[in-house]
């Protein structure tokens, strides 16, 4: 049976930073515009205002929206940046040679914990990363985690459309600061598939996936593991968003199968070897807990857990003293506390 669950908060809204949106239109008002698009979207129920999360095999999740900002087909993809009732800005997106439903990419009220874990945890575990790639991440929002590090001299955004950028920069201002600075790097197009196999001489001290789970990354780039491993610097870490740590079997088997594989590229378990590792965390937005992977090329990485003077030593002053949630070791921890059963699931335990 398909459980649905419709999202509904009529009340108060979640946390929002100084920087969102105070003007809105109500869905009807946007069900002309959305319209001009031409075809009739099965995702969105425009008369009562929902967007539906139809990414988990057996499950739906409706999100009331209060205003849609933009609805667009690029080149590339479906976009739609809207306001959640429940979550703040979000934004969604549904390749066009992909599967017929849209697939949430974050939401404001808990993005921070997502990008967080994905980017800037690893650039505090290396040792003094200057070079961040990012494959994917036309949002900005790994790139503003990563140079929150300052150590980093370069953050390239490798995204196949620059179209979703511009639109994210137009109607989420509080990623305006990121797509401007002179550190990041964006706006040309690229394609991951391409790319990863001709890249032979720039080194990179992280990359981050921030693309779709491991498994999809294997299909659409063969040897999408051997192909990070040779572009990273030794002591280097591939950090990736990997879909949901889920009972599921076929969340369970596909991350688990794509978990092989990087220990496999990385040589886990031979001498200078590398390490592999599965973190979690819940993100209410998507329904579900996310799971993180990160790669290491050679053991160098500073422990999991900054302290606090690690954080204030090598983070921006100006983005710790902002009013978004900030990570700490205690976030950390837990993100590295993986069930005992799941590691067996995913083959990291015995």
């Amino acid at each position: 049976m398909v459980a649905q669950q419709i999202r509904i908060d009529n009340g108060k809204r979640a946390r929002e930073g100084k920087h969102q949106r105070s003007v809105h239109s109500t869905p009807k008002e946007d069900t002309v515009a959305i319209n001009d698009i031409g075809r009739k979207h099965n995702d969105i129920d425009y008369k009562k205002g929902i967007i539906w999360d139809r990414c988990d095999e057996g499950r739906e999740t409706g999100h009331r929206y209060i205003a849609i900002y933009a609805h667009e087909m690029s080149r590339m993809q479906e976009i739609v940046l809207l306001r959640l009732a429940r979550f703040g800005d979000s934004l969604w997106l549904r390749t066009l040679d992909g599967k017929d439903h849209l697939w949430p990419q974050y939401a404001w009220a808990d993005e921070h914990h997502f990008h967080q874990l994905q980017a800037l945890l690893p650039c505090l575990q290396h040792r003094r990363p200057k070079r961040v790639l990012i494959l994917g991440g036309g949002d900005f929002l790994a790139a503003w985690r990563a140079t929150m590090v300052k150590s980093v001299e370069h953050a390239k955004i490798a995204d196949w459309d620059p179209r979703l950028s511009e639109l994210v920069l137009k109607h989420q201002p509080w990623v305006e600061a990121t797509g401007t600075h002179k550190r990041v790097e964006w706006g040309e197009p690229v394609d991951v598939r391409k790319f990863l196999p001709r890249n032979q001489d720039e080194q990179w001290d992280v990359i981050i996936g921030d693309l779709t789970d491991l498994t999809a990354m294997n299909t659409l780039v063969p040897d999408f593991a051997e192909h990070v491993f040779r572009i990273l610097k030794p002591g280097g870490v591939f950090s990736t968003q990997a879909g949901s740590l889920s009972v599921a079997p076929g969340s369970t088997h596909g991350l688990r199968d794509g978990i092989a594989a990087l220990k496999k590229a990385f040589r886990v378990g031979t001498k200078n070897g590398g390490r592999v590792e599965v973190l979690w965390w819940p993100i209410e937005s998507f329904s579900y807990p996310q799971a993180f992977v990160q790669a290491w090329k050679e053991q160098r990485m500073l422990p999991a857990c900054p302290t606090a003077q690690t954080i204030w030593r090598r983070c921006s002053v100006t983005e710790l003293k902002s009013d978004r949630p900030f990570l700490n070791a205690e976030i950390a921890a837990r993100a590295f506390a993986v069930p005992l059963e799941f590691q067996r699931w995913l083959g990291l335990a015995s």
